[in-house]
């Protein structure tokens, strides 16, 4: 065969685990019971779509006790303030005690008091009633339904609604022995990105193409090893959360290298040799 020059790509091989770019269990901030469920198992949704809505007729009730007792002290309120100017006329002419008017302002500031907590109240009560309607906190795709209408669900409870994955963009991690930290973050940390291809697990179909930015700050000492993550856009879905995978990392290129055919290449017990 005839040799020649090319750019040789430089390959590092690891095993690596799929995972969401970010995985979140919907679950009820208040207690009640679960009235309806507006998605469908394994449905895509869309971060503040609707899911599911929870009985909220207490809240409501709750909402309404408080706007009577702001109305009540409102008015109140505005009673003990046209008195106060009252006083205070009386006061100027020397018809009225200064305890009198003290008084008055005391009780004037104590239905102000009390309009400010009503209003809080208000808003604690809208907030529950807000509560009520469970939305998608992040855009991505539904699991199994965990709990079904009718049942009750409490604020405390971990179990959840359901649990949404983002895919897309999607995450691998493996990782590399620790021998090739020089070459890795000589790139890396200067903000330079390394392409990265995955291959399912017979290591013969490409799924994805990618890149690996991040390389964690430390090593494993109990593997001599080193944690990276490689993220891919994963459009067509093709890479599934905690799926297993065969990570293919071009580390460096070997600029204007010599290379030969593959058949030109004899094994000794030195190692490779051609013949020239």
């Amino acid at each position: 065969g005839v040799a020649s020059q090319a750019d040789v790509p430089v390959y590092l091989s690891a095993p690596g685990t799929v995972i969401p770019n970010a995985s979140v269990t919907v679950t009820s901030r208040v207690d009640g019971q679960l009235e309806k469920v507006y998605f469908t198992e394994g449905q895509k949704v869309q971060a503040g779509q609707l899911l599911a809505q929870i009985d909220d007729r207490t809240y409501q009730a709750t909402l309404a006790q408080y706007q009577g007792a702001l109305a009540q002290n409102q008015a109140l309120l505005t009673s003990a303030r046209l008195t106060l100017a009252r006083y205070r006329k009386l006061f100027a002419e020397d018809s009225l005690s200064r305890q009198d008017l003290e008084t008055q302002e005391a009780t004037t500031g104590q239905y102000a008091g009390a309009v400010k907590e009503d209003q809080a109240q208000i808003d604690s009560a809208k907030v529950n009633i807000g509560y009520a309607r469970i939305t998608a906190p992040i855009s991505g795709r539904v699991g199994l339904r965990l709990i079904d209408p009718g049942n009750m669900v409490q604020s405390s409870s971990t179990t959840g609604i359901v649990t949404i994955t983002q895919m897309q963009p999607a995450a691998v991690t493996f990782s590399v022995p620790q021998s090739n930290i020089p070459t890795l973050i000589k790139a890396l940390h200067h903000g330079e990105a390394l392409p990265a291809t995955a291959f399912d697990q017979n290591n013969t179909t490409v799924l994805a193409q990618g890149e690996v930015r991040f390389i964690s700050n430390s090593i494993d000492t109990s593997t001599g090893s080193i944690e990276m993550k490689a993220t891919f856009a994963n459009q067509d879905e093709a890479l599934y959360a905690n799926q297993f995978v065969n990570l293919r990392l071009q580390t460096s290129l070997l600029k204007n290298a010599t290379v030969v055919p593959v058949q030109a290449v004899q094994l000794s017990s030195d190692g490779s040799f051609v013949f020239v």
